[in-house]
């Protein structure tokens, strides 16, 4: 207002929250504060990872994600290995876990399996970001 007389907030917290005015089941008020936590589903974990295509002796990124994606084509695990937007990155994705032990065990499984078609390739490396280094100073770790 002009006069610098504020108005009056009557509530600051929605209903949702508050349960005040807020419609519910048999006429009790509804609010989150009345949630039963843990009576629902479980939740449920997934990583995506994305490894870089590095040439093995200059550590430059290249493109070769069509001969990634073509080296694991019907393979075990075809459907966790996809295409980045960059054509030098390689993403992989856990399946729906139910906890961190089953995040890590797919990861460790993916990571292996990556690795295995590294090593069938001499031209390039899959690397992921990691506190590492390499010779070239660039912050790494290689599957390779």
């Amino acid at each position: 207002m002009s006069d610098g007389n504020t108005p009056r907030m009557d509530q600051i917290y929605p209903a949702s929250i508050t349960g005040k005015g807020a419609a519910a089941s048999a006429g009790a008020r509804a609010s989150v504060l009345n949630h039963k936590f843990g009576s629902g589903e479980p939740y449920t974990l997934g990583v995506e990872e994305e490894y870089m295509l590095l040439d093995p002796v200059t550590w430059d990124l290249v493109q070769h994600i069509d001969s990634v994606l073509a080296a694991v084509e019907h393979g075990e695990h075809e459907s966790r290995l996809h295409a980045e937007l960059m054509q030098s990155v390689l993403e992989v994705t856990t399946p729906v876990c139910r906890t961190a032990s089953d995040v890590k065990d797919a990861l460790s499984q993916l990571r292996s399996y990556v690795a295995e078609i590294v090593l069938a390739k001499s031209s390039w490396v899959a690397v992921e970001y990691a506190s590492q280094r390499n010779p070239a100073g660039r912050a790494c770790s290689c599957l390779r």
